[in-house]
């Protein structure tokens, strides 16, 4: 969708370093939640299909897909990785809950909260929080959205199932906040002690 020459009142346009001290944890989460979801389509689509198939591959152990335990591991797999992302997506929720609630508590008594310890504690928990997962949900539905290839057989690339979308969806929002420097942001806390806040 496209909004053309749409009337924004100035109080609803706020400066980004002004919102709010946790909005990139926030806007990261919710990309979170959008992957775990495509993880989730992939994972139920691919059984359908799975249980959609006529016949087994030549080579297949089982004349019934449905029934050929190569198949049915590539479908755990899948749903492994789904259950770690969705695992690893909710763990992150906890911190950036605590940092919320500290800065509207903090707002709330009119205090600065820009000086306050247990804010900024709770603000790099968040972070890292949130970081963690974006390693962790991102591997896991780009790896679900691949592999659910492998139990379905060329049939899975067809058009008229998509399941591509799921892969290239995933890949497309993984890419816009690149977890390679999560990782490296987290490590520099843990091995020199520079918080992320700082950076």
């Amino acid at each position: 969708m496209t909004y053309t020459d749409v009337p924004v009142p100035d109080e609803r346009v706020l400066p980004y370093a002004t919102r709010y001290p946790y909005q990139e944890q926030y806007y990261q989460t919710v990309m979170h939640a959008i992957l775990v979801g495509i993880g989730r389509a992939a994972l139920r689509e691919g059984v359908e299909a799975l249980r959609s198939r006529a016949r087994g591959h030549h080579n297949g152990t089982a004349a019934d897909p449905t029934h050929d335990p190569e198949l049915l591991s590539v479908i755990g797999t899948v749903d492994a990785r789904v259950h770690a992302a969705d695992a690893a997506f909710a763990a992150s929720l906890g911190p950036v809950d605590a940092a919320v609630d500290r800065h509207t508590a903090l707002r709330a008594a009119g205090a600065d909260a820009s000086t306050d310890p247990a804010l900024r504690a709770a603000l790099e928990r968040s972070w890292v929080a949130v970081a963690r997962a974006q390693t962790i949900v991102t591997d896991a539905v780009l790896d679900a959205t691949t592999l659910v290839f492998d139990a379905l057989g060329s049939s899975g690339t067809f058009r008229s199932l998509g399941l591509d979308r799921h892969w290239r969806n995933a890949r497309t929002l993984a890419s816009h906040n690149p977890r390679v420097h999560k990782r490296r942001i987290v490590a520099d806390l843990l091995v020199n002690g520079a918080s992320p806040l700082d950076r």
